[in-house]
């Protein structure tokens, strides 16, 4: 079908609907749950004076927590393909999580590498989760 002379069949998009959109507003609010949930962990470790150890195990749990949560607002938005969606939204977390570490120690070692592995996983776990997940319905007699 030809399109009339003057007309155009361009469709304007806002960049909120399009699928890296989505992905953009879980990692971001992905990011900002790992960062509060980091400032949480942190303040317990420091009341309770806890080991290094510790701290780093409550960082590895602020990851994977934060970015389950990414895969699955970005696989409940988008509504299909989780595992790669939910791996999408983690990714930038990973980014986010290495210029800290390179920020703060001056390179990267065991520990990010563990935590990104992490990250990926229980993104894409998270986007799997989100569209296997159905609401259960009340049914009134």
């Amino acid at each position: 079908m030809t399109a009339k002379a003057g007309f155009t069949q361009r469709r304007e998009r806002s960049v909120l609907s399009t699928k890296a959109g989505k992905i953009a507003i879980s990692s971001v609010l992905g990011i900002v749950m790992l960062t509060a949930l980091f400032l949480i962990a942190s303040l317990i470790c420091l009341h309770k004076n806890a080991s290094g150890f510790v701290f780093q195990v409550a960082a590895y749990a602020c990851s994977a927590v934060s970015s389950f949560f990414a895969g699955v607002v970005a696989a409940k938005a988008i509504g299909r393909s989780g595992l790669v969606y939910g791996s999408l939204a983690s990714l930038p977390i990973c980014i986010f999580l290495l210029i800290l570490c390179v920020s703060m120690y001056g390179s990267i070692g065991y520990g990010y590498m563990i935590a990104s592995a992490l990250m990926l996983l229980s993104g894409a776990s998270g986007g799997i989760a989100a569209l296997n997940l159905r609401r259960r319905r009340r049914r009134y007699k």
